[in-house]
């Protein structure tokens, strides 16, 4: 950008969802997802105009379906491409349209905060 002039401070954007059928696991009839950027950068998010994080805006998205890696809008040449999948392809693709593997992903993160805690356990009782 040329010249003396300074940009905006700040950018906003938010997104307005229907959720009189509470797939979004939030308990309204409507949701609202803000996204604030300030001039350095730094973004701040909101759900209902109350200040969350990405990532919880992230699973919430993922839960109903709409996340970043779902398959809400099918781009050219997809269909194809799935009709060539593998059987193993196509299994992880279900999978992945009703939302198992946002499920897998915090199982697998929850067994592994029980494993560190079982080794911080034993660790704890070798030294009595």
């Amino acid at each position: 950008i040329e010249g003396n002039r300074r940009g905006p401070k700040m950018a906003r954007s938010s997104v307005h969802f229907d959720n009189s059928d509470r797939k979004i696991p939030v308990d309204t009839d409507t949701v609202e997802i803000t996204r604030e950027m300030d001039a350095n950068g730094e973004n701040t998010y909101y759900l209902n105009k109350k200040k969350t994080n990405r990532s919880h805006i992230l699973d919430l998205l993922d839960m109903a379906n709409a996340g970043l890696g779902q398959l809400n809008a099918v781009q050219q040449g997809t269909v194809t491409r799935i009709s060539e999948f593998t059987s193993e392809e196509k299994r992880k693709t279900i999978e992945d349209l009703i939302g198992l593997s946002y499920f897998d992903e915090k199982k697998a993160e929850s067994v592994k905060q029980l494993d560190e805690a079982d080794r911080r356990l034993e660790i704890a009782l070798a030294k009595m």
